[in-house]
């Protein structure tokens, strides 16, 4: 079964002439399990690439697609951009089964399902079990999509909510599917080297009501500490990525984890810089060792001037 991956053309400006364009961490964490289980999978940015709709159906035409799973980061602003990407798929492409995932169409799956027929199917909330189990039971040619948790589909016309699934309980289960991109479109615009988005944990274990990924997410979980700096050191050893901009929701909410992360990003001397986002609570938590914050070596360069604390 040939899936692609698909960034619908957003543009927003921060990417345009901001910091530039980055590897979609969302669409290639779901890949990663999809890969390692015998897919054939590929991933098309068309933002990044710069490509219109109908550029994007011809690459679908040429790669003789069978399943596309649209994703985006922007979450609301981004949606009606994935919303016709995915209608011009299923118009010029109607045996290509659509699905989206997100953290917006999490969110809106019902609006999302009954304004627009071309989505087949909505993926909520984390996508890696609950894609793969989809794929496993579309290539099966199974018509128990019921049993799949986690998955919004129509039935008879009817729109159908499964059973949630659990928050994933083991993040190393998984791994990133970096070699899915196509780093030329990824170039360092304003620093040096390319850049990266990456994640340590997902979740917040604070519950602030302006703010809706502690509800996305579940509970606060983290990787190990190895697998995270083994995946830096990749980063910056194949693909020229010096800089990285740290995903997580509150980076530094745990004092004993994150004060062992730092130190063994220190260690390993990986030579990249971070911007992350950090409670202002927890910069001053951290006073006796903040040091950790600003350390610069010839090869490793953490520090102040390099993390953006929010």
């Amino acid at each position: 079964m040939k899936v692609v991956c698909v960034v619908p053309p957003l543009h927003f400006p921060v990417n345009e002439i901001g910091h530039g364009y980055q590897p979609p961490l969302g669409l290639l964490s779901v890949a990663g399990p999809i890969v390692d289980a015998g897919f054939d999978v590929e991933l098309v940015d068309a933002d990044a690439a710069h490509f219109s709709n109908q550029e994007v159906i011809s690459h679908l035409r040429t790669l003789q697609a069978q399943v596309v799973l649209v994703g985006h980061s922007g979450s609301m602003a981004a949606n009606p951009a994935a919303l016709r990407l995915i209608a011009d798929i299923k118009a010029a492409l109607p045996e290509v089964t659509t699905v989206y995932g997100g953290v917006y169409p999490t969110y809106a799956w019902r609006e999302i399902m009954s304004m627009e027929p071309s989505v087949d199917f909505i993926v909520l909330g984390e996508g890696e079990e609950t894609a793969l189990a989809l794929l496993m039971t579309l290539q099966g040619k199974s018509n128990d999509l019921d049993s799949v948790k986690g998955l919004v589909w129509r039935s008879n016309g009817e729109v159908v909510i499964n059973r949630p699934r659990r928050p994933i309980p083991d993040l190393d289960q998984f791994r990133v599917a970096w070699e899915l991109a196509d780093w030329s479109l990824y170039p360092g615009r304003h620093l040096p080297g390319r850049s990266a988005i990456v994640q340590f944990s997902r979740g917040c274990p604070n519950t602030c009501t302006y703010c809706g990924q502690w509800m996305f997410w579940k509970r606060w979980r983290h990787r190990s500490i190895a697998r995270f700096v083994d995946e830096l050191q990749y980063l910056r050893e194949k693909h020229d990525v010096r800089t990285v901009w740290i995903a997580d929701e509150n980076w530094g909410c745990d004092r004993d984890q994150f004060h062992a992360l730092l130190e063994a990003i220190d260690a390993r001397k990986i030579g990249m810089s971070i911007f992350c986002a950090l409670c202002a609570e927890d910069v001053v938590r951290d006073a006796d060792w903040i040091d950790l914050y600003q350390r610069d070596r010839k090869s490793t360069r953490l520090n102040s001037s390099h993390t953006v604390i929010s």
